[in-house]
């Protein structure tokens, strides 16, 4: 692998560390994959290839989405199986859906709680044994959102507005008789500001804990569209840039509309903090490199190709690239 992503001058790696709750390489705190149980350690075998070629590798960690539609895990210590969920708007929790209800409201998967202290904690210390153990030159957080903010009134959510406004916004849905509408949305917009600084909190502790251990970069994968991001995801990526919580963002610009693109975010700065995520599943040969080549045309150099995989099997590497 390390070998063609060299071939096609490609000068990082985001190599996947963490997903569906397991980790991919030998772990003290959480299970290991199967696939990768036996004595394997692909992200050390990376690291040394790509050492060699003077490739920079990312640790990419899928955060707070969990479990995909398949039938749920077995392990008792994964954590789906804690009561970790988010929750609806009628505190029910996501683990309550069925893969279809999940799928047709256009949600991937299980999401656990970007508020649960426990769950804040266990990343935090798979981030901090992944640079502990490992010469890695960042750490790269994929999933670093809520499913959609419909699904943001978990208990500790919840409790984190009740102190500051003393209120519940569960309880307040069903006061119609002494709050009127105008009130209530007042109620409904400053609790999506809470879900958006929560996430900006936990992101900013991330990169403080691993800028204390190492001079390493952090980043996270973003919806394009800011205001989508923020209002839909609760991902205020353009706070977390100008306040410093966060390294760079790499945006999943994902569509053949080069136009869209440069629409959503041309005039967004700082651009090298701003990094464009190209799509390449959903393009032909010539729709990719046209892309690139319209991109860079327009001052964007640090592009990131999702993903190697797709471009492998249709053996696209290098030609594509260059």
């Amino acid at each position: 692998m390390v070998d063609v992503i060299a071939d096609a001058n490609i000068d990082h790696i985001f190599l996947q560390v963490y997903a569906n709750g397991e980790t991919i390489y030998p772990s003290d705190i959480l299970r290991t994959n199967l696939r990768f149980s036996r004595g394997q350690d692909p992200l050390s075998r990376v690291i040394r290839r790509a050492d060699s070629y003077g490739i920079k590798v990312h640790a990419w960690f899928n955060v707070f989405y969990i479990w995909g539609y398949s039938p749920t895990p077995a392990d008792p210590t994964h954590p789906l199986k804690g009561n970790w969920a988010v929750c609806d708007r009628q505190g029910r929790s996501i683990k309550d859906y069925t893969p279809v209800q999940l799928k047709n409201l256009g949600i991937e998967g299980y999401y656990v709680s970007p508020f649960n202290p426990s769950y804040q904690n266990l990343i935090l210390s798979l981030i901090d044994e992944v640079i502990t153990k490992y010469d890695v030159d960042g750490i790269h957080l994929d999933y670093i959102r809520f499913p959609s903010l419909t699904f943001g009134y978990d208990p500790w959510a919840r409790t984190v507005f009740a102190r500051r406004y003393y209120l519940d916004p569960l309880t307040s849905q069903n006061l119609n008789e002494i709050i009127d509408q105008e009130n209530q949305y007042q109620i409904h917009m400053r609790y999506r500001e809470v879900l958006s600084d929560g996430l900006t909190e936990f992101i900013r502790r991330i990169t403080e804990s691993v800028h204390k251990r190492k001079p390493i970069k952090v980043s996270a994968a973003v919806k394009p569209d800011p205001h989508e991001a923020r209002t839909r995801y609760g991902q205020d990526w353009l706070k977390w840039l100008t306040t410093g919580s966060i390294d760079f963002v790499i945006t999943m610009s994902y569509t053949s509309n080069t136009n869209w693109i440069l629409k959503t975010i041309g005039r967004l700065k700082p651009r090298d903090r701003i990094w464009i995520g190209i799509g390449t599943y959903l393009q032909d040969r010539r729709s990719i490199t046209n892309q690139i080549s319209t991109l860079r045309r327009h001052g964007y150099e640090d592009l990131v190709i999702f993903s190697f995989e797709d471009l492998r099997k249709r053996r696209w590497l290098p030609s594509c690239w260059q």
